[in-house]
């Protein structure tokens, strides 16, 4: 685990604060979610981080689905060396 956080909203601000910190050296970037509801308030929090268009945020499957659960969000991103 990166971190642990107690509130969903302190949750989505910690995962932005670590693509943020990639800020720049981004090449590729998705957002995934499980039919997260507050996906749009993730993606709120990444304005002037990095550019996300509704084609790099996907839906997880039911394999991932199953064990990360309903509402999951992550960021997945390459970063240059």
């Amino acid at each position: 685990p990166v971190g642990r956080v107690r509130t969903r909203a302190k949750a989505l601000e910690h995962l932005a604060g670590l693509v943020r910190e990639h800020r720049g050296r981004i090449e590729r970037f998705v957002v995934l979610s499980g039919k997260a509801p507050d996906v749009d308030t993730f993606l709120g929090l990444l304005d002037g981080v990095v550019e996300v268009s509704p084609s790099d945020v996907w839906t997880l499957g039911p394999i991932v689905g199953t064990h990360a659960g309903p509402g999951v969000i992550g960021a997945v991103f390459i970063i240059s060396a």
